[in-house]
């Protein structure tokens, strides 16, 4: 094993111990050698117990002439959005459909459709599937209890904050991880390639939320991660369920603590992708 990766193992091993009573969230970065190139891996853990927790998913849009039928959001970057909201910790989250007569390339405020639900303070922003196969969904109360499943608009009741990713139909795939076993393979080819990811785990106790994003696409910096590779990391850094939210280009991660660097991920795109939504942790004054 080289030094980096020796380094990259340790790091997780650090990083799956419980978060201590003080501190809301922990942040590291990590950098994995592989055969085919490194991988840069952002991660946080976000204590739920912590009362000065509060996360946050963007929230409606309020209506514009001319705006095309199906608008749910509208783009924005995770840097603009956390500056708005004040969050400490910002990442992407669900993914995004063009609607008709939209301009080919994304643009800030460009209004959109989102994959799968999304819950902002109790307020639903988009609907999840009656029945049939849920959406790998994190599902968050008022009070900050949490949890990862396939969630379909009756699980949407009571949850003050969801977002979601993509369900696989074509194997009935839906959960990245699921009691604690790999689920990465079950994806569609056109999932499991290797890209930027972003994705979303809890710990067996449900009383850590961990966030990942690894950067992609950038020969020498980062590669990316297959579903499977993904799966697998979620699992060291000791999530016991987990979801993968959109990725490529729409990956982000944003860090700014009251004391400390700021640490960002560095899109694939070159800069800050303007997406349809993002989940962030909004620190309290206790």
């Amino acid at each position: 094993m080289s030094p980096r990766a020796a380094f990259a193992v340790l790091a997780i091993a650090l990083l799956a111990r419980p978060l201590e009573a003080s501190e809301p969230v922990r942040v590291t970065t990590l950098v994995e050698t592989t055969a085919v190139g490194p991988q840069r891996i952002f991660v946080a853990r976000i204590d739920l117990r912590h009362p000065g927790v509060d996360l946050r998913v963007s929230g409606p849009v309020a209506p514009r002439p001319g705006d095309p039928k199906g608008t749910e959001a509208r783009l924005e970057s995770v840097t603009e959005f956390a500056r708005r909201v004040g969050a400490t910790l910002a990442i992407n989250g669900n993914f995004y459909a063009r609607l008709p007569g939209a301009p080919s390339h994304w643009t800030a405020g460009q209004p959109v459709a989102l994959v799968g639900p999304s819950v902002s303070e109790g307020r639903v922003v988009s609907h999840a599937n009656r029945k049939g196969l849920g959406h790998p969904a994190l599902l968050v109360t008022r009070d900050r209890r949490a949890e990862i499943k396939c969630a379909l608009e009756k699980d949407l009741a009571g949850k003050d904050d969801v977002v979601a990713g993509v369900s696989h139909s074509g194997t009935r795939g839906c959960l990245l991880l699921e009691n604690g076993k790999n689920s990465g393979e079950k994806a569609s080819p056109s999932l499991r390639a290797r890209h930027p990811r972003t994705a979303a785990g809890l710990t067996r106790d449900r009383r850590e939320l961990i966030l990942v994003v690894v950067d992609g696409r950038r020969p020498g910096w980062s590669i990316g991660m297959t579903l499977s590779e993904l799966g697998a990391l979620m699992l060291r850094l000791g999530a016991h369920t987990a979801i993968n939210l959109d990725g490529g280009g729409s990956s982000s991660f944003l860090y700014r603590p009251a004391r400390g660097a700021e640490v960002t991920n560095r899109p694939s795109d070159g800069g800050w992708r303007p997406v349809a939504n993002q989940l962030a942790v909004v620190l309290r004054a206790r």
